[in-house]
């Protein structure tokens, strides 16, 4: 309540600043007598005469108003002020006061300030230098922060009271400001209300072609009727577009995704030249970002490819092992065709007999080679070539079987259809190429010497004895040379070296497995005899038997027929019993009296004779298969060998960049 009737004082003090603001004004634009002559004077209405102040908004007086209505504004405002100074206006009941009430507007004020100050618990003593004296003008109030002006922050009660007033004033001018505004609009709005609605007429337009279901060239439609078929047509309309072009990211994307740019190889151009030096319609990277230059640019790179296929050409180059055709196909009836058939094939040339072979005619087959790209094969038996009897030529065959029956063994050397000797290194052919030239060109070379079966093979020969047959090994190495050439080395010659200052032919251990027969001689059964030291010198000669005697120190013997009674365990014999071979540590057995048969050798020849006859089967002639000369009718295969030609050779075509 206190601080109600605190705010009617501030408003009455205002109140009254105003009307002596009026006072003035009123002594000095309206008193004004408005002519010199004090009587008689003519009378003049206050409705004539006009107030030119400035606008009072708190009367709400503006300038234009008559003096006569200026007069009851002042007066009416008068009359509230009388009111409100009144004490019978107000009721202090509430203060209960002990002694006698304010009879004057002054004592009510000072009373309110009173309590206000015993509210507000301000003391009216001086302390810490702070001013004393009785509220109103001595009580020192803290400054609200939204009332500062200055630096101060404290003040006493009466200048606060009066700032507030102040304030409140202020606040009472700026609400009747707004409140004017709210007005003003709401007349405008009220007014806009009222008004009718505008009509607006849709202007039309002459199409140029076809829209729309509605909009169909030739014809005049409204705005409305063509943006409706521009925007939602199902096949003329933005809509259906947007959904087939995609939106703007989608065409974005799809234009960055650009792979032939100013700085690719011209296909078309002689020259190598780039994209934009080729084409000075081209768009260069940087500023292809539109569809118009994207269409732009795929047009030029289309006509390019164009250009260039329209002079273009397949060529094949053949591999060493693949043959290939290029073949253009036939144009078309309406269209020209531009395809081509390209076809391979293997590079094989089959198999083909090899050259210098003629005496294994008949039923034997002759050795043959084939070439599967830059590599030769070869199959087949190689039988060397047999002397004919006469020493003249070469001994045909007409079988496998031929050279088993002939007693020869002498190689055919220097004639026709023959082999050659070249100091001991045997070639066949006559020493020529063995590659027929439908393989390759006699000159074109292998890339390196070739051994078959790594160079040491056992070459065979069957050969009659009696009711059998035996067979003949010799050790050999057999090559086929870079000019296709195939030749042999036979044991002799691979026992010996141009260096040699004496010769140590015989000492190999090959010889063991290389037959050296001699004409007449038994051939030694393996099988049946006690197996000795097969290194003996009597594998190629017969046994010598005796029944009686004196041994040699050193000797091997064998105990051919025991005969019991006989004791040889004293001469070195393990047991005594047929087949117990020995190398006799004394010359005289304990006991030899019962014709017990001992043979010198390892017991070779034991067992049933091959001839039936009681005897032992001889070698029908000589061989000493460690001799190329008499290597005649020994077989070998060719089975697996390979040779290599190099790939840059021009006799055939080249499978990788040559130098």
């Amino acid at each position: 309540m206190y601080v109600q009737i605190l705010a009617d004082v501030v408003v009455l003090h205002l109140r009254l600043a105003v009307l002596k603001n009026y006072d003035y004004i009123i002594n000095i634009d309206i008193m004004k007598p408005i002519n010199a002559d004090n009587s008689p004077c003519a009378p003049q209405s206050s409705n004539c005469v006009i107030w030119q102040g400035p606008d009072i908004e708190c009367i709400n007086l503006c300038t234009g108003d008559t003096i006569s209505d200026t007069i009851s504004k002042l007066a009416t405002e008068l009359c509230n002020i009388m009111t409100t100074l009144k004490i019978s206006s107000y009721d202090l009941s509430c203060f209960d006061l002990a002694t006698c009430p304010p009879t004057e507007f002054k004592e009510l004020i000072q009373l309110l300030i009173t309590k206000i100050c015993a509210l507000e618990n301000v003391s009216t003593s001086s302390s810490g230098g702070e001013s004393t004296g009785d509220c109103p003008s001595s009580c020192i109030m803290t400054i609200e922060s939204c009332l500062l002006t200055g630096t101060e922050t404290t003040m006493n009660l009466t200048d606060y009271v009066n700032l507030i007033a102040k304030k409140v004033c202020s606040l009472v001018t700026d609400i009747t400001l707004l409140q004017n505004q709210i007005n003003s609009l709401d007349i405008r709005v009220t007014a806009l209300e009222s008004a009718p609605a505008p009509t607006f007429t849709m202007p039309s337009f002459s199409v140029q072609c076809t829209l729309g279901a509605t909009v169909v060239f030739p014809g005049s439609y409204t705005l409305t009727e063509i943006l409706t078929d521009l925007v939602n047509d199902s096949t003329y309309g933005y809509c259906a577009l947007l959904g087939q072009l995609g939106l703007p990211a989608a065409l974005a994307l799809g234009i960055s995704r650009k792979c032939i740019l100013q700085a690719t190889t011209s296909l078309a151009s002689i020259t190598g030249a780039d994209m934009s030096t080729e084409y000075v319609d081209f768009v260069n990277d940087a500023s292809s970002d539109t569809i118009a230059e994207a269409v732009n640019n795929l047009w030029i790179s289309l006509c390019d490819v164009r250009t260039y296929l329209a002079t273009f050409e397949v060529k094949s180059i053949d591999t060493n092992t693949i043959d290939l055709t290029v073949t253009k196909d036939l144009p078309a009836t309406t269209y020209g065709d531009m395809g081509f058939t390209l076809s391979a094939k293997l590079v094989d040339t089959g198999w083909l007999d090899l050259d210098g072979f003629t005496h294994q005619g008949g039923t034997v087959g002759l050795p043959q080679a084939r070439r599967i790209g830059n590599v030769v094969h070869f199959r087949g038996d190689i039988y060397i070539p047999l002397m004919n009897a006469g020493g003249t030529g070469v001994e045909g065959m007409t079988t496998p079987d031929t050279y088993r029956t002939v007693a020869r063994n002498i190689t055919a050397l220097a004639v026709i259809g023959g082999v050659t000797d070249v100091s001991g290194i045997v070639y066949f052919n006559e020493n020529n190429s063995v590659v027929p030239g439908t393989i390759m060109d006699p000159g074109t070379p292998f890339e390196n010497i070739v051994g078959l079966g790594g160079g040491n093979i056992i070459a065979t020969r069957q050969v009659a004895v009696d009711t059998g047959t035996v067979l003949m090994t010799a050790f050999m190495e057999v090559y086929m040379s870079t000019d296709q050439k195939l030749y042999y080395k036979s044991l002799d010659i691979l026992e010996s070296n141009s260096a040699d200052t004496a010769s140590y032919d015989g000492t190999s251990a090959a010889n063991f497995i290389t037959t050296n027969a001699v004409n007449g001689a038994s051939v030694p059964n393996y099988n049946n005899g006690p197996l000795g030291n097969l290194h003996s010198n009597a594998i190629r000669t017969e046994p010598s038997y005796q029944t009686s005697g004196l041994l040699i120190v050193g000797q091997m013997y064998t105990i051919y027929n025991f005969v019991a009674g006989d004791d040889f365990t004293n001469v070195g014999a393990a047991a005594n019993a047929t087949k117990q071979t020995f190398i006799a540590t004394g010359t005289t057995p304990t006991t030899w009296t019962n014709s017990s048969t001992i043979a010198t050798g390892p017991g070779l020849g034991f067992g049933t004779q091959s001839d039936g006859g009681g005897g032992y089967a001889d070698y029908p002639f000589d061989l000493n298969a460690s001799d190329y000369r008499e290597l005649g009718g020994f077989k070998f295969s060719l089975d697996g060998l390979m040779c290599y030609i190099d790939p840059c050779n021009v006799d055939i075509q080249p499978s990788k960049v040559c130098p």
